[in-house]
């Protein structure tokens, strides 16, 4: 995506001088030792840091580019560290220091504008220890190590500019730098300038990500986004499991032992019986546009008066799903209510509810239906003599 950063005049005036002139030759085993020392302490301090950058590019000695105040906006915080104190009623020292993967992270936005920072160098050295499998979660400056080998020098354009009324005006020619960088001063009929466009070298503008809804599972997802593309792949995958039901070995073996009772679901059903109560309760949530989801969890829960029901269809595979609840609160009667209940698109007006109607109520008596309450249930009910039950308020 396309960085944009807020700055003042004078910076982006520096910046389109310093970066087209040659820096001085630069130390980057140097950098390179002290940054490692740094990375066994667990904290880069701004010090340390200052000696780092402008031995590997010394335009970066310059009051004029402030490179702390840089760091605001690419949400890279600076935090007070301390040495360990000998005593605990003594005083402290209080650092500036960054931690090392959002040091390397600023070497990447360095790197984005035009600098010969050699990040490449400090993502090696970070990499052993975001790469294995076993880590599910990363900050953002590990998710931009993570990416970097695949994206240098093919990021999307960086805009400094100074208010954002003159973010996209009209800028001047491109010039081109010999590390392949094109820079682009937005100044035209001002004293100051008001933006710097750079281009990375490889940049190449991609396809336009435009959104797609599956026509199948409903999944929003963004077409030539290939992470998007992956997580629809998956997500349609297990939604369909649901929507196209295929016969399960366990409501099988189920219905092999307790026939039509092997629907019931309660509290001390097996953990996979709730996670298809689950999985119908969220499907309920998304085509009715509920806030929550109405079954605990997936793994069960310890709720006596609660009792669900699964749907089976003419192979066993599982075509629906409704809750019940208990609504005799404090007393040692039941009165039971019909909080939800779906059914996948083509198992739809098939005859499976009014099929077991009857056994509804021998199981739960003479049970209501909680609003709100869809035309197609108000429908039903009126066959089956119940619209009074379509008064009942929560």
């Amino acid at each position: 995506m396309i960085m944009k950063i807020i700055t003042d005049a004078e910076t982006i005036e520096h910046l389109w001088e310093t970066l087209q002139t040659e820096p001085r030759r630069a130390r980057y085993a140097w950098a390179e030792k002290e940054f490692r020392e740094s990375f066994q302490k667990g904290w880069v301090f701004w010090s340390d840091i200052e000696d780092i950058l402008i031995a590997m590019d010394s335009r970066l000695d310059s009051h004029r580019f402030r490179i702390m105040h840089f760091c605001e906006p690419l949400g890279i915080r600076f935090e007070e560290v301390h040495y360990r104190p000998r005593a605990i009623s003594t005083g402290v020292m209080t650092f500036d220091a960054l931690r090392p993967e959002y040091f390397v992270q600023l070497l990447i936005h360095l790197e984005r504008l035009g600098f010969q920072v050699d990040t490449q160098r400090y993502v090696d050295i970070l990499l052993p220890g975001i790469l294995p499998r076993a880590r599910k979660i990363f900050s953002a400056a590990e998710l931009e190590i993570f990416w970097y080998k695949r994206t240098r020098f093919k990021q999307e354009d960086m805009i400094l500019y100074t208010e954002k009324d003159k973010l996209y005006q009209e800028y001047g020619e491109p010039l081109k730098l010999k590390s392949g960088f094109k820079l682009s001063l937005g100044q035209e009929h001002e004293p100051k300038p008001y933006s710097l466009h750079i281009r990375a070298p490889k940049y190449r503008e991609r396809p336009r990500q435009t959104s797609v809804t599956c026509p199948e599972c409903n999944y929003e997802w963004q077409k030539s986004d290939p992470e998007s593309s992956l997580l629809h792949r998956r997500e349609h995958k297990k939604r369909m499991s649901w929507l196209q039901p295929t016969p399960m070995p366990e409501m099988l073996a189920e219905l092999d032992g307790k026939g039509s009772g092997a629907e019931l679901v309660t509290w001390d059903s097996p953990q996979w019986k709730h996670n298809e109560m689950y999985n119908r309760a969220l499907a309920f949530k998304r085509e009715f546009h509920y806030d929550f989801t109405q079954w605990k969890s997936r793994e069960g829960h310890e709720d006596l008066d609660v009792h669900g029901y699964l749907f089976t269809g003419t192979k066993g595979e599982i075509v629906g799903a409704a809750a019940f609840r208990n609504r005799a609160e404090g007393t040692d009667d039941s009165k039971w209510a019909l909080q939800w209940i779906w059914f996948c698109p083509r198992e739809r007006r098939k005859g499976h509810l009014v099929s077991r109607w009857a056994n509804f109520r021998t199981l739960f008596g003479d049970f209501i239906v909680e609003s709100p309450v869809s035309e197609a249930m108000q429908g039903f009910l009126k066959k089956q003599g119940d619209s009074f039950l379509m008064n009942y308020d929560r």
